[in-house]
């Protein structure tokens, strides 16, 4: 799979994996995501003694470079029985801030890699197609910037789905959907989220889909639409979505996906 996301404010988003199914052993994939912060200025504090010539209390000191951030994962999935499944993912992640300059001129570089692990399960309850996932992302010990330690973005979700059709007409299930789902996020960087979603197939070949964020400073309402096909025994899907923001201007997302 690969994605491409133009986020707000310049910031771009690359993102691949590839997964194995080894049958009874499970299954492995490999993925990435590298970020793009854009165009940033460096600024330099001025010295108190020389703060009347400079009331705004900075200096710039031009572009940094090297400014973003990279990810790098392996993930192990099992299916414990036909309703559980289990699995997680090893990961190195990396900031690159550029350089800082204090008063005294000095250059540092605020660079910092860490390991960190996501985990998750997902349980079939029992009725139809609904299904139970809890994850949790990013555990790792603190980051260190200079003097500065902070903890990376923990982020605890549960979530629900189903496939309606199963309700509706079980019959046409098999090549459309009609899938609901729900998500409940608890980060530790900010008050707690409910997500909500719909996508409806039809014919295994069109995808319209929508969804919502609450008790989101920037994102609210999502819509987008796949197309897919199977060309010499390979499935391949292609997807566009749209996300509106409040402040900026709304945020494009394309994704390829080839299953063998």
């Amino acid at each position: 799979m690969y994605r491409a996301v133009r986020w707000i404010a310049d910031i771009k988003y690359l993102a691949g994996a590839a997964a194995w199914n080894m049958g009874s052993y499970g299954s492995i994939g490999v993925s990435f995501i590298a970020v793009d912060y854009g165009k940033i200025q460096g600024a330099a504090l001025v010295p108190s003694d020389a703060a009347g010539s400079n009331p705004l209390g900075y200096t710039l000191t031009g572009d940094i470079k090297n400014v973003g951030a990279y990810s790098f994962g392996l993930t192990y999935v099992k299916s414990v029985s036909t309703k559980f499944a289990m699995g997680g993912t090893i990961k190195y992640v990396t900031q690159m801030l550029g350089q800082t300059v204090d008063a005294d001129g000095n250059a540092s570089n605020n660079n910092a890699g860490k390991i960190a692990f996501d985990l998750g399960v997902k349980y079939f309850i029992g009725f139809k197609s609904l299904r139970l996932g809890m994850s949790m992302r990013n555990f790792s010990t603190f980051v260190r910037y200079q003097s500065f330690s902070s903890p990376l973005p923990l982020v605890f979700s549960v979530g629900l789905g189903m496939n309606l059709m199963d309700v509706i007409d079980k019959n046409i299930s098999k090549d459309n959907a009609l899938v609901v789902s729900s998500e409940f996020v608890h980060p530790n960087n900010y008050t707690d989220r409910v997500n909500v979603g719909i996508d409806y197939t039809f014919m295994n070949i069109v995808s319209l889909r929508g969804g919502y964020e609450t008790n989101n400073d920037v994102l609210s309402w999502s819509g987008g639409v796949g197309l897919g096909t199977t060309v010499g025994g390979t499935r391949v899907d292609a997807d566009y979505s749209y996300s509106h923001t409040k402040y900026f201007g709304g945020v494009n997302r394309f994704a390829l996906r080839v299953g063998l």
